[in-house]
């Protein structure tokens, strides 16, 4: 690209040149990027399958060259989607002789490439494979630059901004797949929908930096007081949800009071420089899956348990059964 005007003219131009003298598509390669008037380096390109729809939308994955790949549900799959349409064992991606080829494990929902529904293709960079009923692939070559780049546009994409939780869109998505995959296995699975008490007063009285410390100082107590399977989410405003794996109603009650006395513990950061001490405490509700119930009833389900939390005084627990 050249710009043209009254002052110096520049030009600027980009060459990809591979150095190990045309390595196939499915292999590791190193090419040199050599942009004028800047030194040459090196970046090593990796096949990689990119997630561009569906639960795991903007994942990475990086492909091995060997036959042990397999995509699926299965908690042994190298790529494991939660979509519900996704066999437990799917497709595998297998390279042989330089050339990348996915192969479908006689799945229930099929595996697409460029539309057409396929028992083995060879894939050529930038084909789009779709499995199960949200999911879709593409396949290419990144190098640890463009990795970077997509993994800080998927945390954009899935966390919220002032908390770092999962946000909302995230939660809408985590829902569905963990409720299909309770109702699948008949495994326990528990919401807690939680509420800041009396957060536009804090609000109100001690102006939104205050109010956004708090929020942090939540989201972090909530994270700190959960297991790595479980999910916090930002619902929205000063609302929370947490998402428990393995846990039926009793247990996501006593998490749920912990939280609660973790929470009441807080000091607000930032409050003192307004001369304030700022005690938060939370209001919560929790309900259990059943498989009678669909997702958005799960969620009204939690949301009634927080309703009656908060009219019998809130800083309190309520389960609704």
């Amino acid at each position: 690209m050249s710009s043209r005007g009254s002052g110096s003219s520049r030009s600027t131009s980009t060459v990809l040149t591979a150095v190990n003298g045309g390595a196939q598509p499915a292999q590791e390669r190193e090419v040199t990027l050599t942009l004028t008037g800047t030194p040459r380096r090196s970046v090593r390109q990796r096949p990689a399958l990119v997630v561009l729809s569906g639960p795991h939308e903007g994942e990475v994955f990086k492909l091995k060259n060997d036959g042990t790949m397999v995509i699926g549900r299965s908690q042994n799959a190298f790529i494991r989607l939660t979509d519900d349409g996704v066999s437990r064992t799917h497709a595998r991606p297998v390279a042989r002789d330089g050339q990348l080829t996915i192969e479908d494990m006689d799945s229930h929902n099929g595996t697409f490439v460029r539309g057409d529904r396929v028992r083995r293709r060879a894939l050529a960079p930038e084909d789009m494979i779709r499995i199960g009923g949200f999911t879709v692939l593409k396949y290419c070559l990144i190098d640890s630059v463009e990795e970077e780049l997509r993994r800080r546009l998927l945390a954009a994409a899935l966390r919220d901004p002032l908390t770092g939780v999962h946000n909302r869109r995230h939660f809408d998505e985590r829902l569905a797949a963990e409720c299909a995959a309770a109702r699948r296995h008949e495994r326990p699975l528990s919401l807690l929908m939680v509420d800041v008490d009396d957060f536009k007063a804090i609000n109100d009285r001690h102006g939104h930096r205050v109010g956004d410390a708090v929020l942090r100082a939540v989201a972090q107590a909530l994270l700190e007081g959960v297991r790595r399977e479980d999910a916090v989410f930002r619902y929205g405003g000063e609302e929370f949800a947490i998402l428990l794996r393995e846990t039926g109603l009793a247990g996501a009650v006593r998490l749920a009071d912990r939280l609660r006395k973790r929470v009441a513990k807080l000091r607000a950061p930032g409050a003192a420089a307004h001369g304030a001490r700022i005690t938060v405490t939370i209001s919560i509700g929790a309900a259990a899956y059943t498989p009678d119930l669909a997702d958005g009833d799960l969620i009204e389900r939690a949301d009634a348990g927080l309703y009656r939390a908060k009219r019998q005084g809130k800083d309190r627990v309520v389960s609704a059964g």
